[in-house]
C-alpha cells in the first residue's frame, strides 16, 4: 500500500515529530543535542523553513514550522540525513536513526498554532523531566524567555498572537505557557476527586 502524499503548499504550518527508529534514543549526551540544533539551525536558514518552537527529548523531537515555500520534505530529508550520517559516525554505527516517516501535522494557524506552541515548551513537564519549563535546556523557551536563541528561530509569528511591545508580549506568553501548567494540575486533582466519589 502507498503512503500517503504529505500535503504541502506556500505558507503551511506543521507540528513535526520524529521518532527514533525501533523508539531508541536519538541523542546519547549534551554533544548530540548541541549537533543536532546546529544542524537544524543550518537547514532551515537554507531551506528557508521557519523555526517558530522546538523540543528535544531522548528518543523524539517536537517542531512547530512554517514553510514559505513548501518544502518540507526537502528541508526534513536533507536535515535528518545529515544528523544521521554524523550520529552514525560519531558511534561507529550503521542503520537509521529516525524512524521511517517522521509525522507532519498541519496547524491552522489561526486556532491552534498557539496550543501547539505551548504544548511542545510543556514537554519536559509532562513528561516530569522539570517542573518549570524555562529549566529545560533543549526547548525552545527559555529562548522566547531571554530573547535569543538558535538562528533561524523566529518566535514572532507566536508572540504576534499577544497586543503590546515584545517585553508585553513576551510576558503575555509566558502566562499562556505556564498558565498550562496549573490548568492540568487542576484537571489531575479534580480527576483524582472523581476517582475517590467511584
Amino acid at each position: 500500500m502507498a503512503r500517503p502524499v504529505r500535503i504541502e503548499y506556500p505558507g503551511a504550518v506543521y507540528h513535526v515529530i520524529c521518532r527514533g527508529n525501533s523508539r531508541q534514543a536519538i541523542f546519547r549526551d549534551e554533544q548530540d543535542r548541541i549537533r543536532y540544533l546546529e544542524k537544524l539551525s543550518f537547514y532551515c536558514q537554507d531551506k528557508s523553513v521557519d523555526l517558530l518552537s522546538y523540543c528535544l527529548l531522548g528518543n523524539h523531537v517536537h517542531l512547530l514550522v512554517e514553510t514559505p515555500q513548501g518544502n518540507l520534505s526537502k528541508m526534513m530529508q536533507a536535515f535528518q540525513t545529515s544528523y544521521t550520517v554524523s550520529f552514525n559516525k560519531r558511534y561507529r554505527r550503521s542503520g537509521h536513526v529516525f524512524a521511517q516517516r517522521y509525522k507532519a501535522l498541519l496547524v491552522d494557524k489561526d486556532n491552534y498554532l498557539l496550543q501547539v506552541s505551548r504544548y511542545i515548551h510543556l514537554n519536559p513537564v509532562s513528561a516530569r523531566i522539570v517542573t518549570r519549563p524555562q529549566d529545560y535546556r533543549w526547548s525552545s523557551y527559555g529562548s522566547y524567555l531571554k530573547g535569543k536563541g538558535i538562528a533561524g528561530l523566529k518566535p514572532e509569528m507566536v508572540l504576534g498572537y499577544f497586543v503590546g511591545e515584545r517585553k508585553k508580549q513576551l510576558a503575555q506568553y509566558r502566562e499562556y505557557v505556564e498558565g498550562g501548567i496549573r490548568e492540568r494540575q487542576c484537571a489531575t486533582i479534580a480527576l483524582h476527586d472523581d476517582w475517590r466519589v467511584a
